[in-house]
């Protein structure tokens, strides 16, 4: 039998700069690695790295729910079996992790209702695909996706602020070869008057794509002010609603501008097929809140199916759950699904790290060729 171990180390990283999250001012990254390790000498690692406003748990209710979620796995008959290939190594613990996903839920229904369970999944999902990639010698996104892009395009965030302090920002971000811009928007601060100021910035950028974010800001009954960026080159507007994913599915139908989810794919039960059938044109994935690699993949698929495109982001993860992100984005460009700008250059938010991962290069991001993750173990042993 091929006997799985695994280590949980909590890590708390610094920021740069302070992040603000609604009312929350947050100084440090604080997440969750994990280690899982099987007798043959397989490895891999993954994140669970909550984050206020999206899905915060506690980093001691995360390990409870990895021990959990993993012990769940482990005790599944399907694992007692002489076949290791199949059922004693990560591909077919992967399995096991699925089948047990119902039960723990049950089990520990405060760690499910935290959102620990969730976040303890994603990290499993990413240390069994990463051991199963590196098992077979090839990196993350091949084994997930055998067409997977080697290089995936990336976007620069435009931060609130004056006008004159975003051009400038922006004609930074041109100059590092960023051709897509996120701008995050306040409804309140009067969406006429940021038009005519980002306008500025796509006569002065020109082929630059912009992407914005309301932050569920807009009262819905507003939704047609969005109409005064179709001036602009306007990719998409991500969750400019107050409310839920009905809420945005509703205004989705009235909007002429494309809407994305983001926040919304948080709700269970899952609301993409009432979205996809809106009209939705993007979703915004991040697969460290979505189940990990595999689970991300899934929704992924079926929303490409409808005709629905796919940015992938992290959210301000380490280097661990930075180059799962990665993964899994070249997965998606592979496939003909991504959105051809996805939101990873966030390692110059941290002020230090669990590990060297790549970095932006001319506004692109490079696949590691190592197998698996492409990292050095971030987290060193494992114990029983």
């Amino acid at each position: 039998m091929n006997s799985l171990s695994w280590q949980t180390r909590r890590v708390s990283l610094p920021f740069r700069t302070p992040f603000r999250f609604g009312d929350r001012t947050i100084e440090r990254r604080d997440s969750v690695l994990l280690r899982v390790c099987f007798d043959d000498g397989c490895a891999g690692e993954g994140e669970a790295a909550p984050l206020p406003g999206f899905i915060d748990a506690p980093t001691g209710a995360i390990e409870a729910a990895c021990a959990l979620l993993l012990g769940h796995a482990v005790r599944n008959p399907a694992l007692r079996t002489r076949d290791r290939a199949v059922f004693g190594g990560p591909v077919g613990l992967l399995a096991a992790v699925e089948r047990a996903w119902d039960s723990a839920r049950h089990d520990a229904a405060g760690l499910a209702s935290s959102g620990a369970l969730r976040l303890a999944r994603a990290a499993i999902e990413t240390a069994l695909a990463d051991a199963a990639a590196r098992s077979e010698g090839v990196p993350l996104a091949r084994w997930l996706a055998p067409g997977a892009a080697s290089e995936v395009a990336l976007n620069g965030t435009l931060g609130r602020g004056s006008a004159a302090a975003r051009l400038d920002a922006a004609h930074a971000l041109r100059d590092e070869g960023f051709h897509t811009l996120k701008v995050k928007l306040a409804a309140g601060s009067g969406l006429a008057a940021e038009a005519a100021a980002l306008q500025r910035i796509a006569d002065d950028c020109p082929g630059i794509v912009l992407r914005f974010d309301l932050n569920r800001t807009l009262p819905e009954r507003s939704i047609r002010e969005l109409d005064t960026l179709l001036g602009l080159p306007v990719q998409y507007v991500e969750e400019p609603v107050v409310g839920d994913a009905a809420a945005l599915a509703r205004a989705a139908r009235r909007c002429a501008v494309p809407l994305a989810a983001d926040e919304s794919l948080l709700e269970e039960p899952t609301p993409d097929s009432a979205l996809l059938q809106a009209g939705l044109a993007f979703l915004v994935l991040k697969p460290n809140f979505l189940g990990g690699p595999l689970s991300t993949l899934r929704r992924a698929r079926l929303a490409m199916a409808a005709g629905c495109q796919c940015t992938v982001t992290t959210a301000l993860d380490s280097a661990v759950g930075r180059a799962m992100a990665l993964h899994v984005a070249a997965a998606l460009e592979g496939e003909g699904g991504g959105s051809g700008a996805h939101g990873l250059a966030t390692a110059r938010f941290l002020a230090s790290d669990v590990a060297a991962g790549p970095l932006p290069a001319a506004g692109r991001l490079a696949v590691p060729a190592l197998p698996g993750l492409g990292l050095d173990h971030a987290v060193p042993g494992c114990r029983s």
